[in-house]
């Protein structure tokens, strides 16, 4: 009797144990947060640490590139979060804007907007392993009263024209980060950006934006999309939105939530502040960085480059919602895409270094003859 229970008892053991050893978890392939692309990419820039949304900080309604950071002093707007789902609804109220203080003593505290900065140049100092807290105090990013849709400061530097200039000079927008998990386009900006401070014969005025969807790229897990899931460089009012944009997304993305168009164009409030870079500053040429295509795209009017550094010219064509789309073609400012080979892996100083002149003498040819173009105009 007792072996017949003993036996009772230990088939059900057996079973369980059998059951555990033969289990094997299902693999499951997860997108890299470093790339754009659908195959994984290695990540050098390294996710340090959590960062939280700016507490207590509300977007403005309005803003102008002129503008300085001491202007936006008492910006005041609560922080937005929003599902990032392809379903999210886009439009929100913004409240009143108080009056702004003009004259700021100079041992007043800091401000609002100097608090943003320092807090995203310390996230940014977290995040990213080619540009520390102390590279992006250095460039002394101003703001304006853009602001990202979790309160983040969209930051940007402007640089004037170095030397006796005799003519008109020539416009240059430069965008890193509209997707916030392709770290090297942030990290060159910054790059760059350190060219043009030693640069004593800078020929044109610029307005650089290193990260232009911090929230994308400052999530604990960085994405494509900024914090309401929306892809940036789908969300530009080009001429075919309403006809193509969610239709495409439908049909030819599948539904991929990377690649969400948004609910309406410009329904994003950091594509709603480069509309308003493009309206005021209005570039000769627009520079946009990407990756990890290894590749140069171009979309406007002619002549493109052939190559910058080791990027050779293959045009991708233009999606509906697109910042080639929207600036190139509906607005024939000429747009070069920079599509780095790593989303997480800078490339060598040298490489850094000859895509940056090859850049700037395009830009000299092609700024000429825009500038040429804009006087006649003028009259």
């Amino acid at each position: 009797m007792r072996l017949c229970m003993w036996l009772g008892l230990s088939l059900p053991i057996v079973l369980i144990i059998g059951g555990c050893a033969a289990f094997t978890p299902p693999r499951v392939d997860l997108e890299s947060a470093g790339s754009s692309s659908d195959a994984a990419e290695p990540e050098i820039d390294i996710d340090k640490d959590s960062r939280q949304p700016l507490p207590g900080i509300v977007r403005a309604p309005e803003h102008s590139a002129a503008k300085t950071v001491a202007d936006a002093a008492d910006s005041s707007v609560a922080v937005e979060t929003g599902p990032s789902q392809a379903t999210a609804s886009a439009g929100t109220d913004t409240p009143s804007q108080p009056a702004v203080e003009k004259d700021v003593p100079e041992d007043a505290p800091p401000t609002v907007a100097e608090k943003a900065l320092r807090e995203l140049c310390k996230q940014i100092g977290a995040k990213l392993g080619s540009v520390s807290e102390q590279d992006c105090i250095a460039q002394d990013l101003t703001m304006t009263d853009g602001w990202s849709v979790q309160g983040r400061p969209i930051a940007f530097k402007s640089y004037s024209v170095s030397g006796d200039q005799t003519q008109q000079p020539g416009r240059v927008l430069l965008i890193g980060g509209i997707h916030g998990d392709e770290y090297s386009s942030v990290s060159i900006c910054f790059r760059w950006m350190e060219f043009l401070d030693q640069d004593p014969t800078n020929a044109f005025e610029w307005i650089v934006v290193p990260a232009a969807n911090p929230d994308g790229l400052l999530q604990k897990k960085s994405q494509r999309q900024n914090a309401r899931g929306v892809d940036l460089n789908r969300n530009f009012p080009t001429g075919d939105w309403n006809r193509l944009a969610l239709a495409q997304w439908r049909s030819r993305s599948k539904e991929n939530p990377r690649r969400y168009p948004g609910a309406y164009a410009a329904s994003e409030p950091e594509v709603l502040w480069l509309l308003q870079q493009i309206r005021e500053f209005q570039p000769d040429v627009v520079i946009a960085i990407h990756a990890p295509y290894d590749l140069l795209d171009y979309d406007g009017p002619p002549t493109a480059p052939q190559r910058v550094g080791t990027l050779g010219l293959y045009r991708l064509g233009v999606f509906p919602g697109s910042l080639g789309g929207y600036a190139g073609i509906d607005l024939g400012i000429p747009v070069v895409t920079i599509e780095l080979p790593h989303a997480g892996i800078m490339p060598s100083k040298n490489e850094i270094h000859s895509m940056w002149l090859d850049l700037i003498a395009w830009v000299h040819d092609q700024v000429a003859a825009s500038v040429t173009d804009r006087v006649t105009a003028a009259g």
